[in-house]
């Protein structure tokens, strides 16, 4: 295995132990907001400290960086590697018991997504990718469904925007559903991209994603042989924040239907 990605799982499989022994005491976990207004839990900082004490074991030049820190240490950073580290993708789902939360890890290198790791610790699965090497479940080769090429029962995973874009949004779906696909919102996007990559869905649409949510995503569908892009069809998403991943065919009818 390649010792970048061998140190990355590591991190983030001890980081799963951290939140899987967590379950069992909920009604302790202390649960605070951070600087975005996003909800945050001790667990969330227990899970990114062991992480960040692997990474640092092994790459001690290396950064190591939570999703928060990215837009403002992109700019001052002089490190030609930096870690983003989403140490509890789908708190909310986590704090009510809801089996759909991740740990995504993405590796930089020059501004570049050059490694991609998403763990769910419940399923113990481990979605992982490295450029131009192609997407991993569990040490086992992915690839998405290109054989899918209409929205005709074409299972599409939303991540719901939580302000007053919603009520335009809602729009986008009913279009959907009029169409006769299948909508599933799990509340992870980090899962949605994995489950793109393992043809579990046929597409993935977000609006207003944080830039550290697309990173490790995006890579592993594009390296199981899916597209990603913006809402108009370019490669844009890191700027627009709108994001949609799918197979080839049915990219076009996606963004017909967004537009």
């Amino acid at each position: 295995m390649n010792p970048l990605l061998n140190t990355a799982v590591k991190a983030v499989r001890a980081a799963g132990d951290i939140i899987t022994q967590s379950i069992e005491h909920l009604e302790k976990i202390r649960i605070s907001q951070n600087d975005s207004n996003q909800i945050v839990t001790d667990v969330d900082k227990g899970s990114f400290s062991r992480i960040e004490y692997i990474l640092k074991k092994n790459y001690p030049e290396h950064a190591v960086i939570t999703k928060d820190q990215l837009e403002n240490f992109e700019q001052n950073t002089t490190s030609s590697h930096v870690w983003v580290v989403d140490p509890l993708d789908g708190t909310f789902n986590f704090i009510n018991n809801l089996p759909f939360y991740a740990i995504s890890l993405s590796l930089l290198v020059n501004s570049k997504t050059e490694l991609a790791v998403i763990y769910d610790p419940i399923q113990q699965e481990l979605f992982s990718a490295i450029r131009g090497s192609g997407a991993t479940l569990n040490g086992k080769r992915i690839r998405v469904n290109n054989s899918k090429a209409t929205l005709d029962r074409a299972l599409i995973g939303f991540e719901l925007p939580y302000n007053d874009e919603i009520a335009g949004y809602s729009k986008v779906i009913a279009k959907f559903i009029e169409n006769n696909s299948l909508i599933r919102t799990i509340g992870t996007s980090s899962l949605n991209f994995a489950y793109v990559a393992c043809n579990r869905l046929n597409g993935f649409i977000a609006p207003n994603l944080t830039k550290s949510h697309m990173l490790a995503g995006s890579l592993i569908v594009k390296e199981a042989g899916g597209l990603v892009s913006d809402f108009h069809g370019t490669e844009e998403y890191m700027e627009s924040c709108n994001i949609v991943a799918t197979n080839v065919k049915l990219l076009k009818p996606v963004l017909q239907l967004i537009n």
